[in-house]
């Protein structure tokens, strides 16, 4: 805790880093260094470069201050971008705390399957946006999209809306409170979700498990639950050549296609492998679909 890594000697980036690279390894941080180095730099007010450069300046007692409580936070578990305040995701930088999931590489996925499956003239509806970090790069990446985000979290909806008018895309994204779809909102071209699909029997990351919005992560019927209603009631807001992107979990992706195949509204299903060679994806298109 604080009080253990506290020094009264003036420490300059390189002892600090070395000390506090060796607190966080101790404490079972399989990152240490890294995350050494990203609290250190956000306690500078500095990049990661600037601090390679200039080894040798010293911490002021505010910044030392301020770095012994980010190491604290970090020693008890909490995920490194809820203590930084931000993570990249799609070449894109966005706000996250403990109200949203941390993005995560995989998911880059489901954006890159998204881009594929429409045109540059859609009408898309996005479940579940959490952090909005979706929405914001399929926004960034396709401007004549029009995009609907729901989410069952209005404190979610708050840290959306925040990267979207970050980003510039505030206008051409509508976030909606809702539990899975909108009403009275039509029919779409494009359905894209990246739903809660952790079993409650599955075994996560503790951190993840005591940090993160658990509303977010867990679904019943071995995580499939929630995926399963989306399905069931995707056709109803598709247009007749509709097309649906799904994030899955491990070992799921072969139910979700076949909960797809037994709607009998889609007439392709792709299951596409994540960064890590897992499938991640379930895409489906309907009968009249043309990309």
């Amino acid at each position: 805790m604080i009080a253990e890594i506290s020094t009264t000697a003036p420490l300059n980036i390189r002892q600090a880093g070395a000390l506090g690279a060796r607190i966080l390894a101790a404490s079972g941080s399989r990152s240490s260094w890294l995350d050494c180095q990203l609290l250190l730099a956000k306690s500078l007010g500095a990049t990661r470069e600037r601090l390679m450069a200039h080894p040798f300046d010293t911490l002021t007692e505010p910044q030392w201050l301020f770095f012994q409580s980010c190491l604290a936070r970090r020693q008890q578990g909490e995920p490194i971008a809820y203590i930084l305040g931000e993570r990249e995701f799609y070449g894109l930088s966005f706000r996250v705390d403990s109200r949203v999931l941390v993005p995560r590489p995989e998911t880059e996925t489901l954006v890159d399957r998204a881009l594929e499956l429409s045109g540059h003239g859609a009408s898309v509806l996005e479940i579940g946006t959490g952090s909005g970090c979706v929405a914001v790069a399929l926004a960034m990446a396709r401007p004549g999209w029009e995009i609907t985000s729901t989410d069952i979290s209005e404190h979610a909806l708050e840290v959306a809306r925040e990267n979207a008018k970050a980003h510039g895309v505030d206008d051409r994204i509508n976030f909606i409170h809702a539990d899975l779809f909108p009403e009275g909102r039509g029919r779409f071209d494009l359905l894209v979700s990246n739903p809660p699909y952790v079993s409650g029997a599955e075994i996560v990351e503790p951190s993840v498990h005591k940090y993160e919005p658990h509303v977010a992560l867990y679904s019943e019927n071995d995580g499939l639950a929630i995926t399963e209603m989306i399905i069931s009631q995707a056709p109803s807001h598709l247009v007749a050549g509709g097309a649906m992107a799904l994030e899955t979990g491990l070992g799921l992706s072969a139910r979700v296609a076949a909960a797809c195949q037994e709607t009998g509204f889609f007439i392709s299903i792709v299951e596409t492998k994540d960064i890590c060679g897992v499938d991640r994806v379930v895409s489906a298109v309907g009968p009249e679909w043309t990309k």
